[in-house]
């Protein structure tokens, strides 16, 4: 055998965001591909109209190492969230792990507490970023039928005639 013996834990998902067409597109946003809703005339809570897009993300996570305690890892999302600048933060709170999430309001892991162990934090962390995969779903499959349910009960109440 030749070499060193290493490991490499992999993890890519692309998924669908669901985002106001309104909204200022960020430099992540500006270059993702999207698909424009406004046939749907989605009615916000307001009462005003709005246009959405559908577009598309990805997270990648990366942890190879030649140990179980020795190793590095790299993670790159583009999930059309605003970034938030690192700000000061209170004593009292941890410090954010930014593999696990992109901004403070995602998920907070303590960098302070880590996980040594390299295949155990990677499941962590997959397991964080599947959560906030499932809150971008959620929150595209219940905008578009709340939005769209004066339509749906309206066709329903005219006997599907337009």
């Amino acid at each position: 055998m030749s070499g060193f013996i290493t490991f490499r834990l992999e993890f890519h998902l692309a998924y669908l965001i669901l985002r106001e067409d309104g909204c200022k597109p960020n430099a992540a946003t500006a270059s993702l591909s999207s698909n424009d809703l406004s046939f749907l005339d989605l009615i916000n809570p307001s009462g005003s109209s709005s246009t959405y897009k559908i577009r598309q993300a990805h997270i990648s996570v990366v942890l190879c190492g030649w140990s179980n305690t020795q190793w590095t890892g790299y993670a790159f999302a583009n999930t059309g969230l605003d970034v938030q600048p690192a700000l000061g933060h209170d004593e009292d709170e941890p410090n954010m792990d930014f593999f696990a999430a992109d901004r403070d309001d995602d998920h907070i892991k303590d960098a302070d507490m880590p996980t040594w162990d390299a295949r155990r934090y990677w499941l962590q962390i997959v397991a964080v970023r599947c959560q906030l995969i499932l809150k971008e779903w959620v929150y595209l499959v219940r905008t578009i039928q709340e939005r769209t349910q004066p339509w749906v009960t309206s066709v329903l109440l005219c006997g599907g005639h337009s």
